[in-house]
């Protein structure tokens, strides 16, 4: 997923947003369809911070 993508999704777990979260990760092509069930799990589980975790460590391995 793009750069803007990560920063919005990241954006969104830091505002614990349920619907924001699941929209974006419905984004994701279905050949990914393990990250997406991941991160849905996450999202039901409330465990924004662990999204938010992978998204600055995401973004990181790109610099």
């Amino acid at each position: 997923m793009s750069p803007e993508w990560i920063s919005e999704l990241k954006t969104a777990a830091s505002r614990c947003s349920n619907r924001h979260s699941l929209a974006l990760i419905s984004q994701i092509p279905e050949t990914y369809h393990d990250l997406s069930q991941g991160l849905t799990d996450l999202v039901h589980s409330f465990d924004f911070e662990k999204i938010v975790q992978l998204c600055v460590q995401s973004t990181s391995d790109i610099d």
